[in-house]
């Protein structure tokens, strides 16, 4: 597994209520707030992350460019890929994260079940 990877799912899991698992029974590796995904890993350097039209506007976020990962996607999906390749992506991407379930959340039932 790549080092940034690797250090990347540490980070998350390491969020309150946040957990890093296969998405049942599968390889592919997703990140769950709640019991519910909001996020999965494309490869070693893309995660796939559900973000709310306010909160992309709110942080300036773009689609990433020249991917091979859902190429018919519209530009208005919630979901938006984002590619990590250095420590400083690491860290800046996991704020982000932070940030994500703070305001988009946090104080919601996201995830909660009846």
């Amino acid at each position: 597994m790549n080092t940034y990877r690797e250090t990347f799912e540490k980070q998350l899991a390491s969020l309150s209520q946040v957990e890093v698992k296969a998405w049942k029974g599968t390889d592919l590796i997703c990140v769950f707030y709640r019991g519910k995904e909001f996020a999965h890993f494309q490869d070693e350097q893309v995660i796939d992350i559900r973000l709310s039209n306010n909160f992309i506007k709110r942080e300036g976020l773009t689609p990433l460019e020249n991917s091979p990962y859902h190429p018919n996607r519209s530009k208005k999906s919630r979901w938006m890929l984002f590619r990590f390749d250095s420590e400083q992506d690491v860290l800046d991407l996991s704020a982000l994260v932070g940030r994500l379930l703070k305001t988009e959340y946090e104080n919601t039932a996201w995830g909660n079940t009846a």
